[in-house]
């Protein structure tokens, strides 16, 4: 019996383990099969950029200005030919050294100018000026046409820098004008070892005033031409910038009567601008303060004026703030630099080009001149024979 149930006990025994064996291999995978995979935890939310509405606005771009479309040009019916103060002594102003260049290109000389004026008049033209060809009116400005004698052409004359500013008088040309007793013009010439010396035919004013004694007939109506002055050395060659005192008073006093000498002999008078400092030179804070200084220190001097010439012949009409000054000012007929005599408008006022009359012209630029004289005929034997700019 006991027999029996230990081999009963035995076959219970068996069944139990395969029982288990079989539930363990049927929990396998098959072969082959990958098993599958658990599901991925969802994402942490990722902050994203800050929507665009709800980020400041950038400041809008200021519009730039629009551009001016380029002034209508013509042809002047005036010629414009201008010079600076005279070389007196062309043997000081070309002696070699730092500033023999600078006298030789932007100067001529005494015996040049006296050349040229003989040149313009066999050409048949005729001195006018500047307000008989320019009318001011209410409204603006006109241009009249002249009745001049038959085949005469008609000039504008300016000088430009009539201050005699300390390299001019250290170079060549005179110190000062002054007017004597006697009321004549006076050509003063400060000596490099004391005292002066007095002439009476070393300017352009001077020099035309004794052509015309010749030839009456190159002046329309008494024209003698256009001084232009800054004001920053003093005018005419007198301190008329220093500060208030006995000196000034004396500079002041003398400068009018040469203005009034000048004025009474046909000759009218611009501004050249008070410092002659380039555009990008001065902003418009700077030049504006500077052109006060014009007003207050040279007007008083020489009287209200039109005209304005622009310094470098900058075309400073192309800058508003610039114009606005100028309109706001009184100043209604503007100067510039140029080949020819182009004649322009902007808002009803006329900007006329001028050619220059100077040793680079007489040297390199012959087109220019050549409408009014032949510059192998004006030279001066002077000048070095050849000069590098």
């Amino acid at each position: 019996m006991w027999g029996r149930l230990g081999s009963m006990r035995s076959l219970s025994l068996l069944l139990w383990i395969f029982v288990v064996l079989a539930g363990s291999l049927a929990a396998q995978p098959e072969p082959g099969v990958p098993p599958e995979p658990l599901p991925s935890p969802a994402p942490s939310p990722v902050p994203g950029p800050v929507p665009p509405e709800a980020a400041p606005a950038p400041p809008a771009a200021k519009p730039a200005p629009p551009a001016e479309p380029p002034l209508a040009v013509t042809k002047s019916p005036v010629a414009n030919l201008f010079v600076h103060p005279l070389l007196a002594f062309p043997e000081k102003a070309f002696i070699p050294g730092k500033d023999e260049s600078r006298m030789d290109e932007w100067f001529v000389t005494v015996d040049e100018f006296r050349r040229v004026l003989e040149s313009l008049e066999a050409k048949n033209y005729i001195l006018v000026k500047p307000s008989q060809v320019f009318q001011i009116t209410p409204v603006g400005v006109q241009f009249q046409a002249l009745d001049l004698p038959p085949g005469r052409k008609p000039l504008i004359l300016s000088m430009d820098d009539l201050n005699y500013y300390p390299y001019m008088r250290a170079n060549g040309t005179v110190s000062r004008l002054l007017v004597d007793e006697s009321g004549q013009l006076i050509a003063r010439t400060a000596l490099r070892g004391g005292g002066f010396r007095d002439d009476l035919d070393r300017e352009a004013p001077q020099i035309l005033e004794t052509f015309l004694a010749a030839h009456p007939d190159f002046s329309f109506q008494g024209a003698r031409g256009l001084i232009a002055l800054t004001g920053y050395a003093g005018i005419l060659g007198w301190p008329t910038q220093e500060a208030p005192g006995p000196r000034l008073t004396e500079a002041q006093a003398g400068a009018k009567k040469v203005v009034a000498t000048l004025k009474a002999l046909g000759w009218e008078f611009a501004s050249h601008s008070y410092a002659h400092r380039t555009k990008k030179s001065q902003d418009l804070a700077v030049w504006t303060a500077s052109e006060a200084r014009w007003k207050a220190e040279v007007e008083p001097l020489i009287g209200p004026t039109p005209f304005y010439i622009f310094p470098f012949g900058e075309p400073w009409y192309k800058d508003p703030g610039r114009w606005a000054v100028f309109k706001k000012s009184g100043f209604q007929v503007f100067f510039g630099v140029e080949t020819t005599s182009n004649l322009r408008w902007k808002d009803g006022l006329p900007i006329l080009g001028r050619v220059p009359l100077d040793g680079r012209g007489l040297r390199h630029r012959f087109g220019l001149l050549t409408p009014f004289l032949d510059p192998r005929s004006v030279w001066d034997s002077l000048r070095p024979p050849t000069m590098k700019y």
